[in-house]
């Protein structure tokens, strides 16, 4: 029928030609009337209006027929007006039409216009706060980008608008997480705790990282990893035990008492690198005899030396 309706025009607007001719129009209307409910009843509303307000050119005084222009005169612009995306324009328009084209076939194209209209709103409305919120997790106002998010979800908006908001919520909670971890990464290497540092980065980098923190996580692993590399340094306790085990030595017999600073060395390279300590011989857990030399332990590589004014440090 859509193609149909302008051919019918030209007739219709013959007839009325006709029709002023033979002093007889009446038909011209009625036609035209006729015409532009079926056209309006198709959804053909231009057509329509241009048949109703041909109807009303040929003399007809229908209220109902003015009632019909001015719902599809409102209707029509608003549609132009929201497909050349001049949405407020559109809204303004439509706000205006007649209460009562609920009582005509327009109903459901004049409502599903004015969803249209509401959620294209919507939407600008819900992008320009998703633009706001990426602002705020680019300046790490991270807590100040979450209430936004939470405030937002907490609205009617469409389902690919919280999927959007949720996905920045996942990714700001990582953000956060990401920080976190990055400070306890540094406390455990203040605290010299490499092998537990380690650890916690391998666990860091499977996660999504972006790339200043992919930068920053990778220069601590370096720093970790050359400290690890590192020779550990043993405790004068630890040196201690091992002369014990080294010499086999009676504990009641012997004793060997940290001197690192009263000793008989004299040079500090040795007192840097070793660790020193007196040979005391025992009796009944008094002291009788300190000997005239020091035993001492690599802090390091936990080999054994000895030293005296005589000889010097002698490894063993």
């Amino acid at each position: 029928m859509r193609g149909n309706y302008k051919l019918k025009r030209k007739y219709i607007i013959g007839l009325a030609l006709a029709g002023m001719l033979a002093g007889c129009t009446d038909s011209a209307m009625t036609e035209a009337i006729s015409q532009g409910k079926l056209a309006m009843a198709g959804r053909e509303y231009t057509e329509a209006l241009n048949l109703f307000q041909l109807a009303i050119e040929e003399g007809s005084t229908d209220e109902e027929i003015l009632v019909m222009i001015e719902i599809l005169e409102v209707y029509n612009e608003a549609k132009i007006k929201f497909d050349n995306a001049n949405v407020e324009e559109a809204l303004e328009l439509i706000n205006q039409i007649r209460e009562d084209y609920v009582d005509y076939s327009i109903k459901n194209d004049v409502d599903n216009l004015i969803s249209e209209i509401n959620t294209s709103i919507e939407q600008e409305k819900i992008a320009e706060n998703i633009e706001i919120i990426n602002s705020l997790v680019s300046e790490k106002k991270y807590d100040e980008a979450l209430e936004s998010i939470n405030s937002l979800l907490e609205e009617e908006i469409s389902e690919s608008a919280k999927k959007e908001l949720e996905e920045i919520k996942t990714n700001i909670n990582t953000r956060k997480e990401v920080i976190t971890d990055i400070a306890k990464i540094k406390e455990l290497m203040s605290n010299k705790s490499y092998e537990e540092a380690k650890t916690l980065i391998e666990s860091v980098q499977a996660k999504s990282l972006n790339d200043e923190e992919s930068k920053e996580v990778t220069e601590l692993k370096t720093t970790v990893e050359e400290e690890l590399s590192k020779p550990k340094i043993i405790t004068v306790e630890e040196a201690r035990e091992h002369l014990f085990t080294y010499f086999g030595a009676n504990r009641n017999e012997t004793n060997y008492a940290p001197n690192q600073n009263n000793s008989y060395v004299s040079e500090q390279w040795i007192k840097d690198e070793y660790y020193i300590f007196n040979i005391e011989d025992l009796w009944e857990g008094e002291v009788m005899m300190v000997m005239d030399s020091n035993i001492l332990v690599h802090k390091e590589t936990k080999a054994v030396a000895s030293y005296d004014l005589s000889t010097g440090l002698v490894k063993h």
